[in-house]
């Protein structure tokens, strides 16, 4: 198992600029809380993404939500850095933020570093495993990697096997594997993928010592079907929790009290 890097701790209010050095103590918290999950210890993490005002922010308050996303790529949901650090100012303390990024080359990333105070690294676009390594080691921060599903009719056993192997891949280097479905816009479609390839790709992270998310059309509607059929270590829900394109407390709510009838959910 690669060494850890952990999600850098602090309010939330505390949370612009660069992250400082982790320290082993750190590290190892981090390891407690980001690895025990799909063995059902310490519960399923929650992460919303897409976050575009403070209010969003608010709306995670008194939940167990340990991450709330950002995205800096083209997207309907992209916010800038300042905008960035005003609804990470805003989020509740222990939820951490995570930058969404595609494709990003080492300036983007240190513009937004330099404004808005991360906790994660989230790569959506076509990484190689050799540059979330170099993302990882160049700024000290987890990295999540995103890995596109095909649609559920279109996913057969061959489909299953190049996506575990892609998991396993990404998972030597990373500290999470994101399934998400496939598409030109890089998430956010609201479509699931076929969620039969999980269990090989959950077995391919856990191998190399990485957790595993899921993402993609999951809703309060389909949620609990998800958590109890198949093992995982977190959820990543954006337009599941809208309504008419904007997040909706009573729906980000209803994600996490129909997940809690089936496992943990930790926070």
């Amino acid at each position: 198992m690669r060494h850890e890097v952990p999600f850098a701790d602090g309010p939330a209010k505390h949370r612009v600029g660069r992250p400082v050095a982790p320290t082993e103590s750190a590290r190892e918290d981090a390891g407690e809380r980001a690895g025990k999950t799909a063995s059902g210890a310490a519960g399923v993490t929650v992460k919303i993404c897409g976050l575009r005002h403070p209010d969003d922010a608010r709306y995670l308050e008194q939940l167990p939500i340990s991450f709330a996303g950002l995205v800096f790529a083209a997207s309907r949901r992209r916010v800038t850095p300042e905008e960035a650090a005003a609804i990470v100012a805003a989020l509740p303390p222990g939820v951490r933020a995570v930058g969404v990024f595609v494709n990003p080359c080492d300036a983007e990333l240190e513009t937004v570093l330099a404004a808005v105070r991360l906790d994660a690294v989230q790569l959506h676009g076509d990484e190689t495993p050799e540059r979330c390594a170099q993302v990882r080691a160049r700024y000290g921060l987890p990295v999540i990697k995103a890995v596109g599903v095909p649609a559920e009719s279109v996913a057969g056993a061959p489909v299953r096997d190049a996506i575990a192997d892609a998991v396993a891949r990404y998972a030597a280097v990373c500290d999470t594997v994101l399934l998400d479905t496939a598409s030109v816009q890089r998430g956010g479609t609201g479509r699931p993928f076929a969620w039969h390839v999980i269990p090989a790709a959950f077995a391919a992270a856990r191998r190399a010592g990485a957790c595993l998310w899921v993402a993609g059309g999951i809703t309060p509607e389909n949620v609990g079907m998800l958590v109890a059929g198949y093992p995982l270590d977190g959820i990543d829900v954006s337009s599941g929790v809208e309504t008419q394109g904007q997040k909706d407390p009573i729906r980000i709510r209803q994600l996490v009290e129909r997940m809690r009838v089936h496992v943990p959910v930790s926070g």
